[in-house]
């Protein structure tokens, strides 16, 4: 039995909306198939939505991981059996993105001196 999108509860324990505004994806590999829009969607998502002093991604509390998967999913749309997939491409790249994020504030911080 085929579930709609637009009802279908996600693996990560959020319920996707609407999808007549949004644009499907499909997931491959750890990346998405319109990845350049789909990364800037997460970097703001990121940068929007950052309220701790976190380290790595697996630091951030479950449920602001989940929050911050369901806002990507205002934007984007998948099919039932990609649920999983879109799940740990988009906890990939949000890892990636705040790595990087922190490994460029470190090399810019002066030495005192």
């Amino acid at each position: 039995m085929s579930q709609d999108p637009s009802t279908h509860s996600s693996q990560c324990g959020i319920a996707i909306g609407s999808t007549t505004s949004k644009r499907l994806i499909v997931p491959r590999d750890n990346e998405f198939d319109q990845q350049h829009d789909c990364v800037k969607t997460i970097s703001r998502i990121i940068k929007s939505s950052f309220n701790g002093p976190y380290r790595s991604c697996k630091q951030i509390p479950q449920g602001e991981r989940d929050l911050r998967f369901r806002e990507f999913g205002y934007y984007y749309y998948w099919l039932p059996k990609h649920e999983y997939h879109v799940c740990k491409v988009f906890e990939h790249r949000g890892s990636l993105l705040l790595r990087n994020k922190m490994l460029m504030l470190r090399k810019s911080r002066k030495k005192p001196g």
